[in-house]
């Protein structure tokens, strides 16, 4: 029997302008690669290939039977789904280049939003993909170093460059310690434009009656650093926004917060501590936090004023806060080194066995120097500084 009739091949040979990039001699047969594609004669919807044009590229172009490009490209968009078909028809959506191999490229370089990376392009190749990407882009990339050509497919070599947090930005200003570019720097504006910015910045201050003293707090630093990445045109939510809605986005972040400490608390367990002090109004409030490896979190504080802070009342406030955290995970409580509070850590000791009582070393060194300032030498010397 005779075999079938396969239809004819014809075989392209093409060598992509990526693989050759800074190859020297040497690495050619590495890096180079010749890339043999075998494609099928065109569908043609109602006839055969002319016997005529055989296998040659060059007849099949001539030949007055291939459809045109348009009518190629009309068939390939009715083959998609509709809402892709109509992003392809879309006269409003340009290409971010002219290249047509642009997404092919990003698809074998890996880490676009919406290209998938390729699992089996070398390392090699990847790599000089980015560098040409990187010189070809209009955006700015920054190449991911992978360490572990075996990791999963999710980790990205190349990611769009994001600009920083400003809570990022703030914490690495603190960290540093350097001097930070001035607003003229960043923004060419000058002196006057600056001058207007500060008055408009202490006339909220005053007008509004707020301490001055927030000016210092890390949050109005993220704030101004927040405004400033959104750039002009920012609007301030109302009134009903930061009354309802923020108030619980705040609510809910706090709220995940405590669950990552929870989970720190279980697996390291935690120190339970208690600050007392008198504020303005001169009640006396005690804070109480618990601390981990996962670093402080605020548990509550309670107004004491009202209240004898004898070692009973103190050890059962303390008492409650170690029940809220469970008192398997609490393994030691930390006070101030007042008469009452070393009462009160001895009652806790003893109903909670396992659980150690230690002094505020910062209120025992307080305590230490205010002794030492009593001594006749040190006060004179003291008091004439």
């Amino acid at each position: 029997m005779a075999a079938a009739h396969a239809p004819p091949v014809f075989p392209v040979r093409l060598q992509s302008p990526f693989f050759v990039m800074s190859c020297s001699d040497d690495d050619v047969d590495q890096r180079c690669a010749n890339v043999e594609v075998y494609m099928p004669p065109p569908d043609l919807e109602g006839g055969v290939l002319d016997s005529s044009v055989g296998s040659d590229p060059a007849a099949m172009a001539s030949s007055s039977t291939l459809e045109d490009i348009p009518s190629l490209i009309e068939r390939a968009i009715a083959k998609l789904p509709l809402d892709l078909a109509a992003h392809a028809v879309d006269t409003k959506r340009k290409a971010r280049s002219q290249d047509p191999g642009w997404k092919f490229k990003q698809h074998l370089a890996g880490g676009y939003g919406d290209t998938i990376k390729c699992p089996n392009t070398p390392a090699i190749v990847r790599k000089e993909i980015a560098v040409y990407l990187k010189k070809s882009s209009r955006i700015v990339l920054v190449e991911v170093p992978v360490e572990d050509e075996d990791e999963d497919e999710d980790e990205q070599d190349v990611a769009g460059a994001e600009e920083p947090l400003p809570e990022e930005v703030v914490a690495e200003r603190h960290k540093s310690k350097q001097s930070q570019p001035t607003l003229e720097q960043c923004t060419k504006k000058n002196k006057e434009a600056k001058v207007i910015v500060d008055d408009h910045v202490a006339d909220f201050f005053y007008e509004n009656r707020i301490p001055l003293n927030i000016i210092n707090s890390r949050s109005w630093e993220v704030l101004l650093e927040s405004i400033g990445q959104y750039g002009h045109g920012y609007r301030s939510p109302s009134y009903h926004d930061v009354r309802t809605p923020l108030l619980e986005r705040a609510v809910n972040r706090t709220t995940e917060l405590r669950k990552k400490h929870e989970e720190a608390w279980k697996e390291y367990d935690c120190t339970i501590m208690s600050d007392g002090w008198t504020d303005t109004s001169h009640r006396h409030l005690i804070n109480f936090l618990a601390n981990s490896p996962a670093g402080t979190f605020f548990l509550g504080f309670v107004d004491a004023s009202s209240e004898i802070a004898n070692a009973n009342m103190l050890a059962d406030l303390l008492e409650k806060q170690i029940n809220k955290v469970g008192k398997e995970h609490v393994v030691q409580i930390v006070t101030d080194n007042g008469a009452n509070f070393k009462a009160a850590g001895r009652l806790l000791m003893e109903r909670i066995p396992h659980l150690f009582w230690t002094p505020c070393a910062a209120h025992c060194l307080d305590l230490l120097l205010e002794d030492i300032e009593k001594i006749k030498e040190f006060h004179t010397c003291i008091n004439m500084a």
